[in-house]
């Protein structure tokens, strides 16, 4: 049997609440009431938690906008949709509800069959992002499970180097692609929130008669934007991981650029900043997708200090250069260096000053050993003023 909607309506006013509520019970929902702010904030908390609220404005005490600040603001209540209920028309009162976190306002006084409409496409939506979080968190939990497999039998063939090899280097690109889908769902929150917002005005729209022909197509052009934006993001997943047979002709530079774009929303959601600093490249001979995976490994490794370590406005550059006939991509990070008693052992397979459960300890070997084994290059650490810093030198072909 289908779990009925729960539904908390805040509201001081009596007659507000009786009709707000008769109205979503007539519709097969649980309704809660709450007449100040107070009292919603106590049943918000409640488990389970609503699924949706619907709250007023302007209430004695605490307002509305200082109840959806501290909803939003908690970790149990913070992903519950806030509705407004306003008699207020102005712009800039809205505004200021959906910078709180509100997802829509319904303004008095109100139809009952808008109100209707407004929550059913608010529990859609909410149904929806609900089950795109859960097949991420499905996929993830599968590619923990694979992961941890794939450790245990690289420990157990350690001594045989050909297996070793092999099975480090698909655990390797196994971690990246966790890293990857990490950052896939942080670049895909925005755009689906934009496309539910869009969503959302079109029955304003329709109700005020403001759903011409130019705003119509104006709202398909903006929604096919979003979704084509998406589309690309899982075509880069796809590429990333494409396995090259053979070596080929690519520029290091371009693709630090192309990889730092893949993971550049996830960081960003961490507070890290990521600086690219371009000042010039050459094209090699090799396998890009091991490159990029290099570059995944240093940022991963370099994010992981710097979060491990609680730095204050933490920060990654990139530098692309080059020395003579040699291109150059260094990674540097502002997380405090790297202890000289373990700088010599840090590219050691297994080495690793995480705890186990974080950390396999085979990144930075990997990444040493694609670019000195599969690309003739060198892969170096060393401490600068505030931080460690990484740098791959590739040999440039000379091409006819």
């Amino acid at each position: 049997m289908k779990r009925k909607h729960v539904i908390l309506i805040v509201d001081d006013t009596p007659s507000n609440l009786q009709v707000l509520g008769d109205l979503l019970e007539l519709e097969g929902h649980d309704v809660l009431l709450a007449s100040n702010s107070y009292e919603g904030l106590e049943k918000a908390r409640m488990s389970p938690a609503p699924d949706l609220i619907l709250l007023d404005v302007m209430m004695p005490g605490m307002d509305g906008y200082e109840v959806c600040r501290q909803l939003k603001s908690a970790v149990d209540t913070k992903d519950i949709p806030v509705v407004f209920i306003t008699g207020m028309s102005d712009k800039s009162n809205e505004e200021k509800g959906l910078k709180l976190g509100a997802v829509d306002y319904i303004h008095k006084p109100f139809s009952l069959s808008l109100v209707s409409a407004r929550v059913r496409n608010q529990l859609d939506l909410q149904s929806h992002r609900n089950h795109l979080t859960n097949l991420v968190e499905q996929r993830t939990a599968e590619l923990a499970a694979l992961n941890a497999e794939l450790e245990q039998r690289v420990a157990d063939e350690v001594e045989k180097s050909i297996q070793k090899d092999h099975l480090m280097f698909q655990q390797a690109r196994l971690a990246a692609m966790g890293e990857l889908l990490s950052n896939i769902a942080h670049q895909w929150r925005q755009p689906l929130n934009h496309l539910g917002l869009a969503i959302q005005t079109l029955p304003m729209d329709f109700e005020d008669g403001d759903l011409d022909g130019h705003k119509l197509k104006q709202f398909v052009d903006d929604t096919m934007g979003i979704l084509d934006h998406l589309s690309q993001t899982i075509d880069e997943f796809r590429n990333f991981f494409a396995i090259e047979h053979s070596r080929t002709k690519f520029d290091p530079c371009l693709m630090t650029e192309k990889t730092i774009s893949l993971v550049r929303a996830g960081f960003e959601q961490l507070g890290i900043s990521v600086i690219l600093v371009k000042q010039g490249s050459k094209p090699i001979m090799g396998y890009g997708d091991e490159f990029s995976q290099v570059v995944i490994n240093l940022l991963t490794n370099a994010k992981d200090i710097l979060l491990e370590r609680h730095i204050r406005k933490p920060m990654i550059e990139v530098r692309c250069y080059c020395e003579d006939n040699i291109t150059c991509v260094a990674v540097r990070d502002n997380g405090g260096g790297i202890r000289e008693e373990i700088l010599a052992k840090i590219f050691d397979p297994y080495f690793t000053t995480k705890f186990s459960s974080q950390g396999t300890g085979i990144a930075l070997y990997m990444a040493k050993m694609i670019i000195e084994k599969h690309m003739g290059g060198s892969c170096t650490a060393s401490n600068t003023t505030d931080g460690a810093e990484f740098v791959i030198k590739l040999p440039c072909p000379t091409f006819d």
